[in-house]
């Protein structure tokens, strides 16, 4: 949920945001313009999907964690 008065292109300062895959490819431009602390990817087995539609979710997840000085990466799923 985007803070009130907010347009899905802008996050204002907001501190936290939770985004799925296939978000993170749609907000990209937006989310790769701030300087994030620690990123936290829960089903991070996902990662590993390259092709299609989740490939090009894959992608941009990848592209947006490269300058993430910490990212702590989730799986409940045997990799």
């Amino acid at each position: 949920m985007l803070p009130p008065g907010s347009s899905p292109n802008s996050l204002g300062d907001t501190q936290v945001v939770i985004v799925s895959f296939a978000m993170a490819r749609l907000l990209f431009q937006n989310l790769g313009q701030r300087q994030w602390r620690i990123a936290i990817v829960d089903e991070s087995h996902c990662l590993r999907m390259i092709n299609g539609k989740a490939g090009q979710a894959t992608q941009a997840v990848l592209e947006l964690l490269k300058p993430v000085p910490r990212v702590l990466l989730l799986s409940g799923t045997p990799s």
